[in-house]
């Protein structure tokens, strides 16, 4: 079992129809990520509760569109590092899973400002999505990833590949991530890529993933418990650093419980008096 001190979250917006494609990886130090959670609780942009495809209600889309101005914004004020990038067209699972790659390695590596955070220990990336998503077993995004953190260890700080389904409604890294992703693509189509007003990079056609022997893929843990998946057992699952499980097994602990756990009291407050 490995443990991850930092989380990377990614996740995309687009790939279809040949219209524009985002894909953004956000970093954050896990002792931080009641800070990012406290950020979007403030932004009112309701984390475990809503994405950036499921406005929060009452919310105009250009309200979100400030509210997630300004959580890019209110990324200087954290120990968190960001990058994003964008092209236009379908891109396959050998192109994704090279995107994805890239994305989180400049993310870990400063994003626009390029200044390296220090890492106190591993990172994990954590792509939002299902199990197949990069083909089976995940392979293209495996082969990518031995490509592309060949020697990060050493450089950097070791980085364990990972996965989450529904993780843009579980952990705020991939929350973040899905916000930015939706506001960029959005932006697109008038802006252009060029002209979105932020450090966004254009993706090249020639990222894509050799025939490496595939990385190890990791699974984080699972939260099991008896009963229909719940905005509650998300959260939990955030607060004990796992995943919430797909089919019941056994019972944990109530969020109630749980959240004694955290410092944030806006953060408490919230999943207990507003999920």
């Amino acid at each position: 079992m490995q443990q991850a001190d930092h989380v990377v979250g990614v996740d995309e917006s687009g790939n279809g129809g040949g219209g524009p494609f985002v894909m953004v990886a956000v970093q954050c130090p896990r002792e931080r990520g009641e800070d990012l959670a406290e950020l979007l609780i403030d932004l009112d942009l309701q984390p475990w509760k809503n994405k950036s495809s499921s406005t929060p209600p009452g919310m105009t889309n250009a309200d979100l569109s400030s509210r997630v101005r300004d959580l890019i914004d209110a990324f200087r004020e954290l120990p968190v590092t960001w990058h994003a990038v964008a092209g236009w067209g379908d891109y396959n699972k050998d192109q994704r899973g090279m995107i994805a790659c890239i994305v989180t390695s400049k993310a870990m590596t400063g994003g626009s400002d390029g200044e390296i955070p220090e890492y106190t220990g591993p990172a994990t990336l954590l792509h939002d999505g299902g199990r197949h998503m990069y083909g089976t077993q995940q392979i293209e995004l495996r082969r990518a990833a031995a490509r592309q953190f060949s020697g990060f260890g050493d450089r950097i700080t070791p980085l364990y590949l990972s996965n989450l389904k529904r993780g843009d409604k579980t952990y705020p890294e991939i929350t973040a991530a899905d916000y930015i992703a939706g506001y960029l693509n959005s932006q697109i189509p008038e802006s252009g890529i060029e002209g979105l007003g932020c450090d966004v990079q254009r993706i090249d056609n020639s990222w894509r993933a050799s025939d490496e022997a595939p990385t190890t893929l990791y699974q984080l843990r699972t939260r099991n418990r008896r009963r229909q998946l719940t905005k509650e057992d998300r959260a939990a699952a955030w607060i004990e650093g796992r995943r919430p499980p797909e089919e019941g097994a056994w019972n944990e602990q109530p969020l109630e419980s749980l959240a004694d756990r955290l410092c944030s009291e806006t953060v408490r407050n919230y999943l207990l008096d507003e999920l």
